[in-house]
């Protein structure tokens, strides 16, 4: 994604507008990555500490479940824009 990215600030076919908008998909899709990651390894956690423990929080599912629906969303948007910027550079 990384490298989509630095492709599209470097395109000048791309109207500038729809460039910012494609990149920030890009860094969407990093950060819900990221996002991700961070929810693999509570979870990990949850999972070493076994149910001698209490069960987790409602909180803590809630947002197992925000970060996992947008992390799906934000991957559909950015195979769109990987889409259309591969049409835009070529």
């Amino acid at each position: 994604m990384g490298v989509t990215a630095i492709a599209l600030v470097m395109v000048r076919s791309i109207a500038r507008p729809l460039q910012l908008f494609l990149i920030n998909l890009v860094l969407a899709g990093l950060v819900m990555g990221l996002g991700m990651l961070l929810l693999a390894r509570t979870s990990a956690v949850l999972v070493v500490m076994g149910p001698e423990q209490t069960r987790p929080p409602l909180y803590l599912c809630r947002v197992y479940l925000l970060i996992g629906s947008t992390a799906v969303v934000v991957w559909q948007w950015s195979l769109a824009d990987f889409a259309l910027s591969v049409l835009a550079i070529v």
